[in-house]
């Protein structure tokens, strides 16, 4: 079987994952900053680095919704899931099998203080993940 790819759905899966990351973020920010605050170095290289790091960024979510769509269309069409409720459900397992497991290794074996610290920390990062990434699949699913 193969996967007839929308690419134009794929980006837009793309840029509605960064949209909802970056309001989560936002939302979210003040209290990132007081687990994890930065040195005036660290604040300095962010900025400097900021173009590079959002087209790396940008890159590596188009990658994720390329595949993501053919998750999607798989999932389709071996059940009896409409294609929203597909794509919303595609990426929640998505999300539990692969990133979330990814970012409590990461976070938990990462210097980042203690474990309360750690866990609030997780909290953020990965519920950040979690509705980018259903945003992603429910744009997939309603325009695909």
């Amino acid at each position: 079987m193969s996967v007839e790819v929308n690419h134009v759905v794929v980006l837009v899966g793309a840029v509605a994952s960064l949209i909802v990351g970056a309001a989560w973020y936002v939302a979210f920010g003040k209290l990132l900053q007081k687990i994890r605050p930065l040195s005036p170095a660290e604040q300095q290289e962010l900025k400097r680095q900021t173009k590079i790091t959002f087209g790396v960024g940008f890159l590596l979510t188009l990658l994720m919704s390329e595949v993501l769509f053919h998750f999607v269309v798989l999932s389709q069409n071996f059940t009896e899931m409409g294609p929203v409720q597909s794509g919303v459900v595609t990426a929640f397992f998505v999300y539990l099998g692969f990133i979330m497991p990814t970012q409590a290794n990461h976070i938990i074996f990462g210097n980042y203080g203690k474990l309360p610290k750690k866990l609030k920390l997780f909290a953020i990062n990965t519920g950040g993940q979690l509705v980018s990434t259903l945003a992603m699949g429910l744009t997939i699913g309603l325009l695909r």
